[in-house]
């Protein structure tokens, strides 16, 4: 029985679950996270297999840097985003690491496995495309391999550590013996422990606390080694280095780190047989296997605020190195804004965590922006321990129902370890599905608690990793009813949301066969580039007079991924034939009555249809279209270039604009920035846009900026800001820039505040749809130096009033070499015109003027200039 469980040891403790040929092959193509989410069973065998053979080419070279990114994770770096193998400071020596890889080799080659030969420079050259038989994944090698233990697997979970520690002492068979001696029994229970919980968590190299084990001895590592378990010996070996910093520099005695009180406390030293019977296996816990689970998903970054109420979830985060990293907000709501930015930006799943009651809650305001814009948000929140839960507790709040609308697409609190991984996967495969928020809730005392994985049993449920977004397509019925109406029609026009972004492509294909026009929603800014001629820009109230022209002139209404709120700035009811492209089947139908709604992705559902298109021969409509654009351009330059009282907020947008680098990002928050955003940038292709779109909350502009920084630390970044999100919650988050900004290879990030001390959308609102005067104790804020802030704090700043000095303002910023807040004092009283203006709010802001508004003069001379412009342009 004992040299069957060292079999098991050997032959089990790598395993991957779907087997070595099935892990392979889910790396044919890179996940969409840009991380593989396979995790290798051995390092040196498994590695190049998940490669690939063309991989090779792009890690050769590396040296040292590939052996010690192994060593390091116990795994092959697969498509990360950013190379991770220049993250890590080397902690023991190349020799070393070439003694264990040539020893390894040298063990589980056999003549069977016909392998080329291996030796430690070859892999620390670079040879990544070797590979090793070992017993964990090669479990046909033969009589000739050393470790072709594969056709013995019995449940290693039935035997205990100590039992397995017994067999390794015995050394039956052709295993090799291992020199108990140098190791007391409980060490090597410990260790036994530590390779058992790696065959239920193959990815999971936190581990124990090693480094209070004492130095591993010798023997240890190379019977490890000999059983083809090179990368748990070496993790030894690196755990305690990284305890120990400087092996035997500040341990002359070889002893390792003591425990209990150190030299000149009064007390002895404790012996080492006393430090044994004090320490504990550090078995994983709840919150050590969620971190797991979330770097198994490729999670890289979780925003959030600390509490007693996750301080279990902390402990992990230090135990795992940080890793995924945690990045501390100044607020929880500016955590959640900043995971919304970091998961719009990138196209992958936010992840954001708070404490209980009060953190929890603060995270609302963010998570619904989420929710609103179909962003994938997970929320990781703590709750009072489970014992005190019903009781009244302190900071005990009811987070199913508090979060049961937010996170409505799933919300959970955890009761029991083996409710995980299960819980995190389900989270995340939601969140992604269903680009929406989702939420786990797990007591406090559940975060501490040793976690095992859920077995093969009743009311159990496993779980497993993984997803891929389908390419949706509609029948072929319904898209040949979609290419009649559009071929039909003689004046089509298009309008793309954000869920046209991975189409931009097959939109220009359709628009360009159909003659049409493309006006853009708020949230699909960025979907298409600006210059293009027939691209009329936004819509809606923030939109353009071609948009709106584009809608009250077609006769045929092509609508892909949005789903904009605004009725009125359609087409009008009966007066043309829609087609609707949306991959949720809830939001088709839900703005314009449509004739034929397609339920598909856009990019796959205009492939299918593109083909069914005829190219329309007659572009008088085309021309119309490009003309509006064209005269519209002119007029809203015309609008930036007219004078204001100090600045008028148009000009120092559209200063911006042309001097925006390649592959900007930029993020603009709710008020009347928001307009100038939307009609006075020019996007132009690769660079990315956004904002609280359905939601149109205060305060994410400068957190979403954070977490796109933070997604893409090499691209240049810009807020825009009015000083009333500066002072809601702005401020604070320049905090977070400053502390966070000497990380990112490009320091660009640019914040514009437009200062004119008022609220100043809400103000307009109040004037042109209530007919009120503003009022001012509502309306008006106290000054404040922003820019003056920012240098305080070790960013760049800029305070600007003179509109001769805004240009030269812009290029100072965006040469600088750190965060720069360029403050530029603003005229409140430029009206945001809208598109089309109709009869009721002429009469309102008409009523407000008359019942003394304090700005009615310069409203009127601001109003009648913007509509002079517009005239001179017909």
């Amino acid at each position: 029985m004992a040299g069957l469980l060292v079999a098991c040891l050997a032959a089990v403790a790598w395993r991957p679950s779907a087997g070595p040929e099935a892990a392979a092959s889910t790396t044919d193509a890179p996940s969409r996270s840009g991380r593989s989410t396979w995790l290798a069973d051995c390092a040196v065998c498994h590695g190049p297999r998940a490669l690939g053979t063309d991989r090779g080419p792009a890690i050769a070279g590396r040296g040292t840097a590939l052996v010690d990114f192994v060593v390091r994770t116990g795994r092959m770096p697969v498509d990360a985003p950013s190379d991770p193998l220049e993250r890590h400071p080397v902690r023991y020596t190349e020799r070393e690491i070439r003694d264990l890889v040539t020893y390894t080799a040298g063990f589980v080659r056999g003549p069977e496995a016909a392998t080329p030969d291996l030796t430690g420079a070859d892999l620390a050259a670079g040879a990544a495309t070797y590979r090793l038989d070992c017993a964990a994944c090669h479990q046909s090698a033969g009589a000739g391999g050393a470790l072709a233990y594969g056709d013995i697997a019995p449940p290693l979970d039935l035997a205990s550590p100590r039992e397995v520690a017994e067999a390794i002492r015995t050394g039956p068979g052709n295993m090799p013996r291992f020199d108990g001696d140098t190791l007391d029994e409980q060490e090597l229970v410990d260790v036994v422990a530590y390779v058992q919980k790696l065959r239920h968590d193959p990815g999971d190299r936190g581990g124990f606390a090693l480094g209070h084990l004492g130095p591993v001895p010798e023997g240890l590592v190379a019977w490890l080694v000999g059983l083809g378990l090179m990368v748990v010996a070496i993790r030894l070996i690196g755990t305690v280095r990284a305890d120990d910093e400087e092996p035997g520099a500040d341990d002359p005695d070889g002893e390792g780190d003591s425990i209990g009180p150190g030299p000149g406390s009064g007390d002895p030293a404790p012996t080492r047989a006393e430090q044994t019977q004090e320490r504990s296996v550090r078995v994983a816990t709840v919150s050590d296997q969620i971190l797991e689970r979330l770097r198994a998903w490729g999670v890289d970054t979780v925003f959030g605020y600390p509490g007693d109420g996750i301080n279990g979830l902390m402990g992990a985060f230090g135990r795992a190195e940080d890793r995924p990293r945690f990045l501390q907000a100044r607020h929880e709501e500016l955590a959640a804004f900043e995971a919304v930015g970091y998961a719009k930006f990138s196209g992958r799943v936010g992840v954001v965590m708070a404490t209980s009651g009060p953190g929890a809650i603060h995270l609302l305001n963010g998570l619904y922006d989420a929710k609103l814009d179909h962003v994938p948000v997970v929320a990781i929140v703590g709750q009072t321990a489970r014992s005190a839960m019903g009781g009244n507790y302190q900071q005990e709040v009811d987070l199913l129902s508090l979060y049961k609308d937010v996170a409505s697409s799933f919300v959970q609190t955890a009761m029991v370890p083996d409710q995980f991984p299960n819980l995190i996967d389900r989270a995340i495969r939601i969140a992604q599905a269903e680009r929406t928020v989702t939420c786990v809730i797990v007591p406090s005392d559940l975060q501490e608690e040793e976690w095992e994985p859920p077995a093969h049993a009743f009311k159990e449920v496993p779980s497993s990793l993984g997803w891929v977004a389908p390419d949706l397509v509609p029948p072929s019925s319904e898209l040949d009813r979609a290419a009649e109406v559009l071929n039909a029609g003689e004046r089509v026009a298009i309008l793309v949301g954000q869920g046209a972004r991975r189409a931009a492509t097959e939109v220009e294909e359709v628009a360009e066969l159909l003659g049409a026009g493309v006006a853009k929603a708020l949230l699909g800014k960025d979907v298409l580039p600006d210059d293009l001629p027939y691209v009329t820009g936004s819509i809606g109230l923030l939109g353009t007079k071609p948009s709106w022209d584009l809608m009250m002139g077609c006769d045929t209404f092509l609508m892909i991924g949005s789903n904009l709120p605004y009725a009125q700035f359609l087409p009008e009811f009966g007066q043309a034939r829609g087609v609707q492209i949306d991959i949720d089947g809830k939001m088709v139908g839900l703005r314009y009555p449509m004739e034929v709604p397609l339920v598909g992705d856009a990019g796959a559902t205009l492939r299918a249809l593109l083909p069914r298109l005829h190219r329309k021969e007659d572009r008088s409509w085309r021309q119309d279209v490009e003309d509006g654009v064209e005269r519209w351009r002119a007029i809203v330059a015309d609008r930036a270039d007219t004078s204001a009282n100090p600045i008028n907020p148009q000009k120092v947008v559209a200063e911006l604009s042309p001097r925006l680098p390649d592959g900007a990002i930029l993020a603009a928050d709710s008020g009347s920035v928001a307009n100038w955003y939307a009609r006075d940038i020019q996007l132009r292709r690769g660079m990315r846009g956004s904002l609280s779109g359905t939601l149109a909350t205060m305060g994410p502009g400068l957190p979403y900026a954070f977490g796109a920084k933070v997604a893409h630390p090499d691209r240049p970044v810009f807020a825009l800001v009015g000083d009333g999100a500066m002072q809601m919650n702005g401020i604070n988050e320049l905090i977070t820039i400053a502390k966070y900004w000497q990380e990112w290879p490009d320091p660009r990030l640019v914040v514009l505040v437009l200062h004119n001390n008022d609220l100043n959308q809400v103000t307009w609102e109040q004037r042109a749809m209530a007919g009120d005067p503003k009022f001012e104790a509502s309306q008006v804020l106290p000054e404040f130096p922003y820019a003056a802030y920012a240098t305080s704090i070790g960013l760049g700043g800029l305070y600007v009033d003179d509109p001769d000095q805004l240009g030269a303002g812009w290029d100072q910023a965006l040469a600088s070499e750190r965060p720069f807040v360029l403050d530029v004092r603003t005229d409140p009283e430029v009206p945001p015109l809208p598109p089309h203006v109709e009869l009721e709010q002429a009469k309102a802001l008409a009523s407000a003027m008359l019942h003394g508004d304090p700005a009615s003069s310069e409203i009127l001379v601001q109003g009648v200039k913007g509509k002079v412009k517009e005239f001179l342009h017909r």
